[in-house]
């Protein structure tokens, strides 16, 4: 038979014991939650990188999460629009050979920006800006979108002075699951896969973009410029309207 004291030191240890359970409960109820919250917020963080580059209207919508490097190959299909600018498509390349590069000038009313067209590695891209730019689409309109933070771009070319856009869209080329956005990248906004059509935009910094964005250009000079757009900020801030209202004056290219 116990005596009285054994009987309270068992009594106190199973005390502990039931404490100590609980709280290791406790513990691992924590760490369930915590790791149910981190998915969730990478999920979250995820959708929102693809959401600020294909936000809706104007060629900007919900784009697919994955990138694939596309098959098809370059058609200027009809988008169902149409514009007062231009009234035809552009002619797909064609052939075999290596295509060389050429240069485009973008100048803005804050500047002027170089960069070289990758017509190697995009072709269907850069016959599409070149056939646009020689027929001034671009020019007198404005550079709509500016974002900073994780995102650093502007946003060019949603819409000639008087249209819809330029009637047409073309498959995505150029792609990979390692495609990135450094500074000085140029590349085409979409709304969808393979959905191109005349809106572009330029880093100024990196961007950190899922890769689903054809680049089709690298800026060689005018980065200042777009920084010096960026240092006005954007309303609403951090992804909207530059505050510095940036108008294009002109787009040309050559030797493409």
């Amino acid at each position: 038979m116990s005596t009285p004291p054994e009987r309270d030191r068992r009594l106190a240890r199973l005390r502990l014991e039931r404490q100590r359970a609980r709280q290791a409960e406790a513990r691992r109820r924590r760490r369930r939650r915590q790791q149910v919250l981190g998915s969730l917020l990478a999920v979250v963080l995820v959708a929102g990188v693809a959401f600020l580059v294909t936000r809706g209207g104007s060629g900007k919508g919900t784009a697919s999460p994955t990138a694939t490097p596309s098959t098809e190959p370059c058609v200027y299909r009809s988008s169902g629009t149409t514009n007062g600018v231009v009234k035809t498509r552009p002619t797909p390349p064609t052939g075999s050979q290596p295509r060389r590069n050429g240069t485009a000038t973008l100048v803005l009313s804050s500047g002027t920006v170089t960069f070289d067209l990758l017509a190697a590695d995009a072709p269907c891209a850069v016959t599409s800006i070149a056939f646009l730019a020689a027929h001034k689409y671009y020019d007198g309109t404005s550079c709509d979108r500016l974002t900073t933070g994780g995102l650093q771009f502007l946003q060019c070319g949603g819409k000639p002075v008087k249209g819809t856009g330029p009637g047409y869209e073309f498959p995505d080329e150029n792609l990979s699951p390692t495609t990135t956005y450094p500074a000085g990248t140029v590349g085409l906004v979409n709304h969808a896969a393979n959905s191109n059509g005349a809106e572009f935009f330029l880093c100024y910094g990196e961007s950190d973009l899922p890769p689903q964005f054809v680049p089709f250009g690298r800026i060689t000079s005018g980065l200042d410029v777009l920084k010096q757009i960026a240092t006005g900020g954007a309303q609403p801030a951090g992804d909207g309207a530059p505050l510095r209202a940036t108008t294009i004056r002109s787009l040309r290219t050559s030797g493409v």
